[in-house]
């Protein structure tokens, strides 16, 4: 018997090792599996195998989780494989509470192209029909907006702490410049029930036209990230914006 309940405990993931000892000592809590994070930290992609099977195997995680977070290395070195990413979407469709998605990921260079390759990640949820319906908060890397179509009840937007967002941008995208922003900018204005919008960016004039007029519905956006083009105090910028929706500033000079 002791031998027996030694190998039941050995075969028993972390998650379910977590489970047990939790349901011996006390009551589960309501908010244990509210949320989750994956990572792939080395870039070792058995790893978020086994983070993702730990997960589909655990229904009281499935029906709980309200605030799943992926931060996932997309160095195009090492792209995720498709088990994985059907891991992810067997996920998906088994999350029914899911309220907040956050995805962030490693910077892909342009490497002097105009456009970056189509992302295996956003192609393969495609195809696979991923739909986030509950899901109205979304925080996004650089080059992830192909997952804002997915969202038709999306209401607030934010890009990530990544920092191919703001000062950083002439380093991670020296041609053509801003070039994710304008991405996400371009398919955050056919988010139709978007109200707030908080975005780190390079913020050129240009870029600021480009999201004045991209937003109607926007009742909130905060902004943070550096300037270029304007004067250090970035009343110019305001000039542009303000009128239209609340305009929150956290903003430095990049020089």
């Amino acid at each position: 018997m002791i031998g027996n309940r030694h190998s039941q405990q050995s075969s028993r993931s972390p998650l379910q090792s977590r489970l047990v000892e939790r349901s011996l000592s006390a009551e589960i809590p309501g908010d244990l599996f509210k949320r989750i994070k994956v990572s792939n930290e080395g870039k070792v992609w058995s790893q978020v195998d086994l983070q993702l099977s730990e997960i589909l195997d655990c229904p009281v995680a499935l029906n709980t989780v309200e605030e799943f977070e992926s931060d996932i290395d997309l160095n195009k070195t090492s792209l995720p494989p498709s088990s994985t990413l059907d891991l992810f979407v067997q996920l998906f469709n088994k999350t029914p509470q899911m309220k907040t998605l956050t995805w962030e990921g490693a910077i892909l260079k342009y490497d002097e192209r105009e456009e970056l390759p189509p992302s295996p990640i956003g192609q393969h949820f495609t195809l696979h029909n991923v739909q986030f319906p509950g899901v109205t908060t979304m925080i996004l890397g650089p080059n992830l907006d192909f997952f804002i179509p997915m969202i038709p009840n999306l209401q607030s937007l934010r890009s990530s702490s990544d920092p191919g967002w703001g000062k950083w941008m002439r380093y991670y995208f020296p041609r053509p410049l801003g070039k994710p922003t304008f991405g996400l900018i371009k398919a955050a204005s056919a988010a139709s029930k978007l109200r707030e919008f908080e975005l780190v960016a390079l913020w050129t004039k240009e870029l600021t036209t480009k999201f004045h007029q991209g937003f109607p519905n926007l009742e909130t956006i905060r902004l943070h990230g550096s300037l270029d083009g304007f004067g250090p105090d970035g009343y110019e910028l305001g000039d542009i914006l303000n009128g239209t929706f609340e305009v929150i500033f956290s903003l430095e000079s990049p020089h």
